[in-house]
């Protein structure tokens, strides 16, 4: 009986925290970042529909531990598991 409870908990631990990071996402509304390359920094400014987001963000080239550039994507890694993913073509 205690193994049958501990599945479902296991279980709900799983979906239900997914649920809400995409409900916080939603009340988001449809955000859109503008990025700028300088000499010395990148911009980033993201911004939502309704304009109560409104987030800016500089960092200095020396930041990213690697630039991975294809035909359709630029990847700024900050780590080695993270990175921003620009679309070349908007």
């Amino acid at each position: 009986m205690e193994s049958v409870l501990g599945i479902i908990l296991e279980i709900m631990l799983y979906f239900i925290p997914g649920k809400m990071q995409y409900k916080s996402f939603v009340k988001l509304g449809n955000p859109t970042s503008f990025i700028t390359f300088t000499d010395n920094i990148v911009k980033m400014v993201t911004e939502n529909e309704r304009g109560d987001l409104h987030e800016k963000n500089e960092y200095c080239y020396n930041v990213f531990c690697k630039v991975v550039e294809t035909n359709e994507y630029i990847f700024l890694f900050l780590t080695e598991r993270s990175a921003f993913l620009i679309d070349k073509s908007t």
